[in-house]
């Protein structure tokens, strides 16, 4: 469910000093981070420009190729549209990995001894939304070759929001910490953290 900050102004603090001020008397820090902000080009990669535009990243490849190819074969002896030609053949190339970087950038994750916490960011709006561990049915790491990873986090009941994977823009089912370092470390600690609430 999302995490209610009344007072707007506070938006301007940092998202973990948002999430202090939201914890409960007998909640205890754990945790906070974000996914690696490593700028990727993925040009072969579809996903983030369907979200934003509805088409495939290939269409847009072909528009610019189009537009070139146009200039030339036309012979429309103009500087100004071969510039725009290539100027929108570049936003379309390079803009859906930018945008991808913009939401990692804006992407943060704070976990508590009794909640997980999300900051979420999509074409300039904020959300923050928080899991009850009580809510969680289980959760498990992805680990990748530099030891980074995802948390996934499968829920007892559907929850209204969703997170997006950032290596190929895809929409998950359920929550997740993207691409955050040293996973297996920080499961374990949630392994801990479980089995203290549990008995």
């Amino acid at each position: 469910m999302p995490v209610i900050f009344p007072n707007e102004r506070l938006h301007d603090k940092p998202f973990l000093d948002l999430v202090k001020d939201q914890f409960g008397p007998d909640e205890d820090y754990v945790w906070h981070g974000s996914p690696d902000a490593t700028f990727e080009f993925t040009p072969f990669v579809t996903g983030e420009i369907e979200k934003i535009l509805g088409f495939r990243r290939l269409f847009f490849y072909s528009l610019f190729t189009m537009c070139v190819t146009s200039y030339f074969s036309y012979k429309a002896e103009s500087t100004f549209l071969l510039a725009m030609s290539v100027m929108m053949g570049f936003v379309f190339m390079f803009g859906p990995d930018i945008h991808k970087q913009r939401r990692k950038e804006n992407t943060a994750y704070v976990l508590s001894d009794k909640r997980a916490y999300f900051k979420l960011w999509w074409l300039g709006k904020v959300t923050y939304f928080y899991l009850d561990y009580d809510d969680l049915a289980s959760f498990y790491p992805e680990e990748f070759k530099d030891l980074s990873g995802t948390i996934h986090f499968l829920p007892k009941t559907y929850f209204d929001f969703y997170t997006y994977n950032f290596l190929n823009s895809e929409r998950r089912h359920y929550p997740t910490f993207e691409r955050i370092p040293d996973v297996k470390h920080l499961c374990a600690h949630m392994n801990d953290i479980l089995i203290r609430l549990n008995n």
